[in-house]
């Protein structure tokens, strides 16, 4: 699996999306749509958001034919208004009612209650996560071709709570296993009409790509917490004693701060070769696909998008959006000619209401 991970970034180049779209016709659309959500206190948002998409999906094309997003805003409001009533409002109930009951004295169930919550909070986060994405891909069409997600957001709930746990126990190692381990659950569910995608791909080439970043975020996190430790003990020690080990304590905590900076920067050329290992990993009715980006310009196309919104106070954000599907357009490569006379309409039945649970967790 290595050589699938280590391909020669200058292979032969096959067939490739296109990307068009203008940026300051996005600009109007996010104006609009904010200038509407301000005068409907917060309620066209749902709107909004559907209108953008709607000029992204059409923004990108293969074969000459675009994208096309068909969900309505219509239908992400009632999700979320579903939600709101049948998830978020009893499990806010059953929260303070915990919370009541820690201020009446009943701490072991009034914290049991409450821990409770959280829990099911952290499950209905992962659960959010692929509800949005069976959505957003059950509204997706081209050459009228539904897309789909098929497989079960319980498991996916699951494997993302083991994803979690993985994180806390190993402090972040298995972060290479868990990222293929979630990614093989999702793409192995993506249908386009009646064709499916599959994913295989290794994990363990990843790992020399996030054991530099990975252990230096916890030198970095072991240093902060070291720092502060060390000046909650001089606490008490005379306002000398004690402004010095501020001083220090704030000088350690800067070099943690600085590694951290570091490992963030490094983690660029990781989620590079995340990128090439899911698209080398991918299959489609016979076709492959290769994504041959490098982590450094990956990190520098990353940083400009930042810098561009932060400069800009999100003025260039739209702009920034368009960016993306060109870098998409520019790395992806599509290895062979799917068979469209062998690929039928999608009959997946699609959810009715949008992305409920994400409007409330995500």
């Amino acid at each position: 699996m290595s050589q699938v991970l280590e391909a020669p970034l200058d292979a032969p180049r096959h067939d490739r999306l296109q990307a068009g779209g203008d940026g300051g016709n996005l600009l109007a659309i996010h104006l609009m749509g904010l200038l509407l959500t301000i005068v409907t206190l917060g309620i066209y948002r749902f709107w909004w958001r559907t209108n953008v998409r709607r000029y992204l999906w059409s923004s990108l094309s293969y074969k000459g034919d675009p994208f096309e997003f068909t969900g309505r805003g219509l239908e992400i409001f009632l999700g979320f208004l579903i939600v709101l009533v049948l998830v978020v409002a009893p499990l806010m109930a059953v929260y303070f009612a915990g919370y009541w009951m820690v201020k009446s004295g009943d701490m072991l169930l009034g914290g049991t209650i409450m821990a409770a919550t959280y829990l099911v909070m952290f499950a209905l986060y992962g659960a959010a996560i692929y509800r949005v994405m069976m959505y957003r891909l059950s509204r997706t069409k081209w050459r009228g071709i539904r897309a789909s997600l098929g497989g079960s957001t319980l498991r996916y709930t699951g494997l993302y709570i083991l994803n979690l746990v993985l994180q806390i126990v190993t402090l972040g190692l298995a972060t290479p296993f868990t990222t293929i381990m979630i990614y093989r659950y999702l793409l192995n569910n993506v249908w386009f009409g009646s064709g499916r995608l599959r994913f295989d791909a290794d994990w363990k080439p990843l790992v020399k790509y996030y054991i530099g970043p990975g252990i230096l975020r916890i030198v970095a996190l072991a240093i902060i917490g070291f720092a502060l430790w060390q000046m909650t003990l001089s606490s008490g020690q005379g306002d000398a004693a004690e402004r010095a080990a501020v001083l220090q304590g704030l000088a350690v905590i800067g070099i943690g701060l600085l590694l951290l900076l570091a490992s963030a920067i490094a983690m660029y050329w990781y989620w590079a070769a995340v990128i090439r290992t899911l698209f080398a990993g991918m299959e489609f009715e016979g076709v492959r696909f290769a994504a041959p980006v490098t982590g450094g310009r990956y990190a520098r196309f990353m940083m400009a998008n930042f810098l561009l919104v932060l400069v800009t106070q999100y003025i260039a954000y739209p702009w920034v959006q368009l960016r993306i599907l060109r870098f998409v357009a520019g790395v992806v490569e599509i290895r062979g000619e799917p068979d469209f006379t062998r690929i039928s309409q999608n009959t997946a039945v699609r959810p009715r209401f949008g992305e409920g649970l994400g409007e409330a967790f995500l």
